[in-house]
């Protein structure tokens, strides 16, 4: 059973973010229509592939069990295990290393706007909502974005002594554990916008609750039969992370609303009395 969850949650980080396609509502003719077949795309159709890959090559991984616990890439294993010249699997690295930095850079972009999106309510230092000059993007916050993301991966990569590929476990398991409770707070938004437009039905709250125990379960599954280290960390990783930024930002919301209310209440004990002349 771990390495049945295990395996759900590394699947899971292929699609965690597919909801970014909302952000080209602006840019779309039809948004009511377009944007949810945009974003029901992803985990449909490419759920459905990435199944069925799965399933097609579980039996050469299986053979190749020892050559990927070796250090071995899966692609360059199962290439040699169906007999396949070995450019084939060096080839197949290749595609998923540009595959690899193409999403890397989906997460930055992502990432980096709600970054800028935080700082500019005051939850970060103002300067990181700041915006290039000529390309409009928030720098700041995507050098921000890229230097906690390199610094958590080299900090794993130093830490754990096993092949690499049990750091791609552990991050991957990580990214979906961050998303158990966006995931789930989306889920009660949508169902209250619904039930405001008089458009919530039996259906619908049946998908809701089916969706959010789907996302709730793989975290708690993942504490009840935890994968192999360092991955069996995450789900604390995640919770303590969540914790102590939960904390940060309220401090710092509180902070603002003391200093609000401390201006304007010493704004208007600087204006002077009326006279009772216009």
């Amino acid at each position: 059973m771990n390495g049945i969850v295990a395996g759900i949650a590394s699947g899971s980080a292929f699609l965690v973010g597919f909801e970014g396609s909302a952000v080209l509502a602006a840019e779309t003719r039809d948004p009511k229509r377009s944007v949810p077949v945009a974003v029901m795309s992803v985990p449909v159709i490419l759920g459905a592939l990435y199944l069925i890959a799965t399933i097609l090559q579980t039996p050469g991984i299986i053979l190749a069990s020892d050559a990927v616990a070796a250090g071995a890439s899966p692609p360059t294993a199962l290439a040699h295990e169906a007999g396949l010249p070995d450019a084939v699997g060096r080839a197949t690295d290749l595609v998923v290393a540009v595959a690899t930095f193409a999403a890397f850079i989906g997460f930055v972009n992502h990432g980096s706007r709600f970054a800028a999106t935080i700082s500019a309510e005051g939850l970060l230092p103002r300067r990181v909502a700041r915006v290039h000059p000529r390309f409009r993007s928030p720098t700041y916050a995507f050098l921000l974005t890229i230097a906690f993301g390199l610094g958590g991966i080299v900090a794993l990569v130093l830490a754990s002594s096993g092949p690499i590929q049990t750091i791609y476990s552990a991050i991957s398991t990580l990214v979906v554990y961050f998303w158990v409770i966006p995931y789930t707070l989306i889920r009660v938004g949508a169902a209250v916008l619904l039930f405001k437009e008089g458009k919530l039905t039996a259906g619908t709250i049946a998908c809701f609750l089916v969706g959010a125990g789907s996302v709730v379960w793989i975290y708690i599954s993942g504490i009840l039969f935890p994968p192999p280290a360092p991955a069996d960390a995450m789900s604390y990783v995640a919770v303590s992370t969540t914790v102590v930024l939960s904390l940060s930002f309220s401090w710092v919301a509180r902070r603002r609303r003391r200093g609000a209310v401390a201006g304007r209440e010493g704004g208007e004990a600087g204006v002077p009395a009326s006279t009772g002349r216009s």
